[in-house]
């Protein structure tokens, strides 16, 4: 976020969100640069920004001769959550035994949406069909 404003002596800038007093963190930087004259540029940079920052955010200065405002409105929109269904399982895996004990059969019911891509592991290797 940016604002500008003219002062003569340079200003104390103090960014505010909501009530809340901005402090510079990892996240957050603050820099104020003179332009030319009596121009500065007055700059909140927010890292990562997410939807918990939004807000409206006050860029106040003041000098010996007066204070100012400006008030910015920052909204950030949440990435949609995807639709669908991870996958769980809905019964307990188990192992059936036919032909006499010729034939093993491991079961696993699983629900998801979409339909998941099942992988077969035995000792960490992928089994294959055959």
């Amino acid at each position: 976020m940016k604002c500008k404003c003219k002062a003569n002596p340079e200003p104390k800038v103090s960014w505010y969100r909501g009530t809340e007093l901005v402090q510079e963190s990892k996240k957050i930087k603050i820099k104020s640069a003179s332009l030319k004259d009596d121009l500065y540029e007055l700059t909140l940079e927010i890292k990562d920004p997410s939807v918990a920052d939004g807000g409206t955010y006050r860029c106040h200065v003041q000098n010996e001769f007066g204070e100012s405002n400006a008030n910015l409105n920052l909204n950030i929109e949440a990435e949609p959550e995807p639709e669908g269904e991870s996958p769980t399982f809905v019964e307990k895996p188990r192992i059936v035994s036919e032909n006499n004990g010729k034939l093993v059969i491991m079961e696993c019911k699983v629900k998801a949406d979409p339909k998941p891509d099942i992988i077969w592991y035995r000792n960490g290797e992928i089994v294959q069909e055959s």
